[in-house]
Formats: C-alpha cells, structure tokens, sequence
C-alpha cells in the first residue's frame, strides 16, 4: 500500500469550506475595526468624564498619528490658537500629574510658554518638564506666580508636548496639591518676537 493510499487528503469540498470561514472572519474583522477619526473623537468624548485622570500612551499616539494626516483636527483641541492644552481645563487650570500641549506650527520659529501656579507651600517648588519633538526643558517653580520659557523651535507639524508635574512633598488623599495654568503662543515672525521683547524691556 502506498503513502497515499495509506493518507486520505481532505476533499475539495472540505478545502472550499475551510476558505469560506477563513474569509468570513476576515471580512469580519475588517468590518467591526474601528476608523482611526471615531477612535479619537471616543478619547475626547472619555477625556470629559469626571473620573478622567489622564490619557493613556496608545490614545497620545492615536492622536499624533490622527493630526499628522488630518492638520485641520488641531481645531477640535486648541480652536484657533497656535498651542493650548489638550487635556480639558477648569477655567484654563489643570491639577493633572501629566498633561500634553499642542503646537500648531505657524510661520514662526520659537514657542514662548507661560506657566501659572497656585499651590499648597508644601508643594514648592514644582517641577514642571516639557518634552516633545525638538523639546526638553523644564521649569521650577518656587512660588504662586508666573513664569516665562521660550521652547527652542516649533515643530515641523502639529505635535504634542508632554507636560509632567512634580511637585514636593508627599501626595494627600483628597487634597489637591497644586493648580497649573499652561498658556503658549506661537508669534506669526521673528520680528513680532523681538518687537514683543523690546515691548516688556521698555515697560
């Protein structure tokens, strides 16, 4: 008896059978996959809840990826200013531990940030660090206040900067350390920067 007599191969109608479920899950599969657009409307639709507390990595990435095809998305987040939070705010104060700033580019070359703080004493100083494409700064601040950074150069198309917030002393349940006011325009020129500064000199 021979090797093939011995082994029964599957009949073509079993073959045909196997083929037809392997397609149906794939077409299933493509079908029920989530278009990257609602993806990230659902992230700013979470982003709303009262137990939100910060966006996870892969939602940061999705809307990176999502701004870099589609720059008209930026409005959905910052409206028309050249950078603002991503995060929500309450009355333009944030109490995240980490947050992301949006940059639009804009025909221009720096990012001037402005950060405002109220805190408890014991917070102080609050180390605030900036991290992004091109960016790595950080802030101290060591009283309520503001202060002033000029990130070295805007990115070449809308990105997000991660803010991250540490403060001192030990965290108190129920209690809210610290309140931050991230605010950052973009100028439309070199000149409009240097006129600014000649501006707050003469003040």
């Amino acid at each position: 008896m021979s090797f093939f007599q011995r082994v029964r191969l599957p009949s073509l109608g079993f073959l045909v059978l196997v083929a037809s479920h392997v397609s149906l899950v794939a077409f299933l599969s493509w079908g029920y996959a989530q278009p990257p657009l609602d993806r990230v409307w659902e992230i700013m639709q979470r982003m709303h809840r009262r137990d939100f507390t910060g966006l996870w990595p892969d939602e940061v990435a999705t809307i990176q990826k999502q701004l870099e095809r589609h720059p008209g998305l930026t409005s959905e987040f910052v409206g028309r200013s050249g950078a603002d939070p991503v995060e929500p705010t309450r009355g333009g104060w944030l109490s995240l531990k980490q947050f992301h700033l949006l940059v639009v580019p804009q025909a221009s070359r720096t990012v001037r940030v402005r950060a405002e703080s109220r805190a408890l004493a014991r917070a102080y100083p609050i180390r605030v660090h900036l991290q992004g494409p091109g960016v790595d700064e950080q802030l101290v601040l060591k009283r309520d206040g503001r202060q002033e950074l000029t990130l070295p150069a805007e990115p070449p198309s809308p990105a997000l900067i991660r803010v991250t917030v540490e403060p001192s002393g030990p965290p108190q349940p129920g209690v809210r350390q610290y309140e931050l006011r991230l605010e950052a325009d973009v100028p439309t020129s070199v000149d409009d920067t240097e006129e600014e500064e000649d501006t707050e000199d003469a003040e």
